[in-house]
């Protein structure tokens, strides 16, 4: 069975589905191991495959099964990358917040002890240059560089207003967790 090329786009990807799909299938399985993964990469690949079918129409048989496995496994190694980064991600995540935990800092221990509650109501007793800092710092995740730009001050002195708003803040938390003892 071939695939008709003189057909419109739509018919092309259908007829390259159905005669190649078990290839794709067992690529995708092989690398992934996970039948929904390798379902999803096949189903991607026919989306690929309408976007190029004017393209992949010249292709002969043997290139174009070539061409669709050849892009299913590019697609399954990306994905297992991605979530092997992933989880190296989270596994140090994991891994930071034990050693936090671990600590025998006092103040770290009283960071990871407090509740959300508290942490608002220690920041909003900050000044609204030292809630600003911090909220841009770990809200929104902006860099030092990024906060620096936004609030045309020097990288060193957002370092060291961060440093300084982190200090009132702990001594704030302190002041709570006394207050509730």
């Amino acid at each position: 069975m071939t695939v008709d090329r003189g057909k419109n786009d739509r018919e092309f990807v259908i007829e390259a589905y159905q005669r190649y799909r078990v290839s794709m299938f067992r690529m995708a399985l092989s690398i992934t191991r996970s039948p929904e993964d390798a379902e999803d990469i096949v189903a991607d690949a026919c989306i690929m495959l309408l976007r190029n079918a004017h393209h992949l129409k010249d292709f002969d048989e043997r290139h174009l099964e070539g061409y669709l496995i050849a892009s299913v496994k590019n697609s399954a190694i990306t994905l297992f990358r991605e979530r092997k980064r992933f989880t190296h991600y989270q596994n140090q995540m994991d891994h930071q917040y034990t050693s936090w935990s671990e600590r025998s800092d006092p103040d770290e221990h009283l960071l990871s002890e407090c509740d959300i509650n508290n942490l608002k109501k220690a920041l909003l007793k900050l000044n609204e240059t030292d809630q600003v800092l911090i909220r841009m710092k770990y809200y929104q995740k902006l860099s030092d560089t990024d906060i620096a730009s936004c609030l045309d001050i020097k990288k060193v002195s957002v370092r060291s207003r961060l440093c300084r708003a982190r200090k009132k803040l702990l001594a704030l938390l302190k002041e709570e967790a006394y207050d509730e003892e």
